[in-house]
């Protein structure tokens, strides 16, 4: 039926609306924007402590995420092209909810700072593999749980970043220090 292994659950969720997608001509380009838009949005929303909405538009923009990842592999033509510009645009977003995140609570820069910069890292180590850690699932989990109990920004964001950091540094040092072998 597919070439994707699917449960019932994604199958309704996921792949049966892709290939609805794909049918209709409705490029994962343009799901991907739409995503994309609905995230930078989510930034504003959380800016104007609408948390709620904050909640909603980042959780639908995920779902739109992986609609248009699923279409692209449908596509088959540009799936490489597509998820890099997925990552860049996915990267776009998750500096936006942090510049939100600064202007609803400040006194959590360093943290932000310290996030960033990791996912910098990570996104640097990981541009040979197209494997980018923290993928888009756990950025918004880790917004979620920010908003929902934002007294521990500070600890959700500085365990987050022990993980972001340990693993950027070590596909770095893997890039850098290990030896290479030459065919």
């Amino acid at each position: 039926m597919s070439k994707f292994k699917l449960n019932s659950i994604s199958e309704i969720l996921i792949y049966k609306p892709s290939t609805k997608f794909n049918k209709s001509k409705i490029s994962s380009n343009s799901i991907y924007i739409f995503s994309f838009t609905l995230g930078l949005i989510s930034s504003v929303l959380l800016s104007f402590s609408l948390k709620i909405l904050f909640l909603i538009f980042i959780w639908l923009s995920f779902y739109l995420y992986l609609l248009a990842k699923y279409t692209s592999k449908l596509e088959e033509k540009n799936y490489k092209k597509n998820l890099k510009k997925s990552i860049i645009l996915n990267e776009i977003v998750v500096s936006f909810i942090m510049i939100g995140f600064y202007l609803k609570y400040p006194h959590f820069g360093i943290m932000y700072l310290f996030y960033l910069t990791g996912i910098i890292i990570s996104l640097y180590s990981s541009s040979k593999e197209s494997l980018v850690f923290p993928n888009k699932f756990e950025n918004f989990l880790v917004f979620t749980l920010m908003i929902l109990v934002p007294n521990y920004i500070f600890f959700i964001l500085g365990l987050f970043n022990l993980f972001i950091f340990y693993r950027g540094f070590k596909s770095l040092y893997k890039e850098f220090f290990t030896k290479k072998e030459i065919d």
